[in-house]
């Protein structure tokens, strides 16, 4: 999100693809992602490149006393987040053959405000190169790279703890389930203690008991 709105405050829809497309050859690439992956990501990701020009074009020619880019970034990352995510839900439900809305609230519904940042950083990284050209861009960069790949290493350190949670969550259910199965097979053992099987009317059992 950063590269793409960036790119495109610098240089337009067009120069807002490039990044769309060094993303989707590096998780080929790096990823040994198979070629319909490659293009999946392609897809998606020059879709989030046109949504972000599109808004950041809009906010900039009718946004009026405040700086229209600034707002167009923070919802430009937003699109980017609306476009792509139910997108990459999708695949990711499609592969392991679950649901599509609990793949996306539970992975992807908390992020738009990561995503929002994103944006504001882009514009940072774009105004600084307009400021300062190739140094400013380097001194800018190097932080928020510093920044985000220390956000890596704790998503990363984090994912063995949400799997752990997610099985426990789901033994829960499994466990919730079999004691219904239960109660709901002591129920039926009990009518059919108490009732005749071919008439459903009580039986000498039912009878004396309740006498």
């Amino acid at each position: 999100s950063i590269l793409v709105i960036a790119a495109a405050l610098i240089g337009g829809t067009g120069a807002a693809i490039l990044p769309a497309i060094g993303i989707a050859l590096g998780a080929y690439l790096f990823r040994n992602r198979p070629i319909s992956r490659l293009a999946f990501n392609f897809g998606q990701q020059v879709l989030a490149a046109a949504g972000a020009s599109a808004v950041l074009g809009f906010t900039e020619a009718s946004v009026v006393g405040v700086p229209g880019t600034v707002i167009g970034a923070g919802l430009a990352g937003l699109t980017i987040w609306a476009i792509t995510t139910p997108l990459v839900a999708m695949m990711i439900a499609f592969d392991q053959n679950e649901a599509i809305w609990p793949t996306f609230r539970e992975n992807f519904l908390w992020l738009p405000l990561h995503f929002g940042f994103a944006g504001l950083i882009g514009y940072g990284l774009a105004s600084s190169y307009a400021e300062q050209g190739t140094v400013g861009l380097a001194i800018f960069v190097l932080p928020v790279f510093g920044f985000a790949l220390a956000l890596r290493q704790g998503a990363d350190k984090a994912r063995p703890a949400i799997s752990e949670a997610k099985v426990a969550r789901e033994n829960a259910s499994e466990l919730q389930r079999l004691l219904q199965q239960r109660d709901q097979l002591n129920e039926e053992l009990r009518k059919s203690a108490l009732r005749d099987p071919l008439t459903g009317l009580p039986n000498r059992l039912l009878f004396f008991d309740r006498l």
